[in-house]
């Protein structure tokens, strides 16, 4: 028994020889919609210019979403350089707090539109120690976390007061952590390791760490 004819990129199949003039499918090789062959690019139906041949728009590089971008090199500094780099984020981490402390005093709302405009903010995501809307927002909440656990810990009854801390302090790292990942691509050193534990020791510095995991 032979075998049937392999068809050709552009020839149609049976099912799509019957669809009708006027459906768009029309120019389909196969009227599979998942057909791979209708996705080929070398299919004549394919290669038709829709108009957008001036734009020049070039296919984008496969990016791994779960990999972090990729961060400007530091250059290695003296001791004395470092120490005083990390006595920059100190310094710009205390500001961040009382910025944030200040607008909840004045009653702000922390969604508020256009923040990123504001001048506070705008001079805190300024180099060498950007601290963006995101890692903002990330010590906001992290601030909101410290006042939620100290509130349950005063709270507390002392027979349970283990219990009910529990997931507060969970929340309270989780952000702290997240905070220090950050952190850790603006701060020289060798390892990631070695980067996260001097971020940790900044952000202990300028925030006091209330919970150790």
């Amino acid at each position: 028994m032979s075998r049937p004819r392999k068809l050709g990129l552009n020839e149609k199949d049976e099912s799509a020889q019957k669809i009708p003039e006027e459906d768009s499918r029309r120019d389909w090789v196969s009227a599979d919609p998942l057909s791979t062959r209708n996705a080929n690019p070398r299919l004549k139906a394919n290669q038709r210019n829709t108009g957008f041949s001036h734009l020049n728009i070039t296919a984008p590089a496969p990016v791994d979403g779960d990999e972090p971008p990729p961060q400007p090199p530091i250059h290695p500094l003296t001791p004395e350089q470092e120490a005083v780099y990390l006595s920059a984020i100190v310094v710009k981490l205390t500001l961040a707090k009382a910025c944030i402390l200040n607008e909840r005093r004045h009653g702000l709302p922390p969604d508020r539109p256009n923040m990123n405009t504001e001048p506070a903010a705008a001079e805190l995501a300024e180099p060498p120690v950007p601290l963006d809307m995101q890692a903002q927002h990330m010590l906001r909440t992290l601030l909101d976390k410290e006042d939620e656990l100290r509130r349950i810990n005063d709270e507390a009854q002392d027979e349970d007061r283990e219990e009910v801390l529990v997931q507060p302090m969970t929340d309270y790292l989780l952000f702290w952590n997240n905070l220090k990942t950050g952190l850790a691509l603006h701060i020289p050193g060798g390892s990631i390791e070695e980067k996260e534990e001097k971020a940790d020791r900044v952000m202990d510095e300028a925030l006091e760490k209330i919970v150790e995991p």
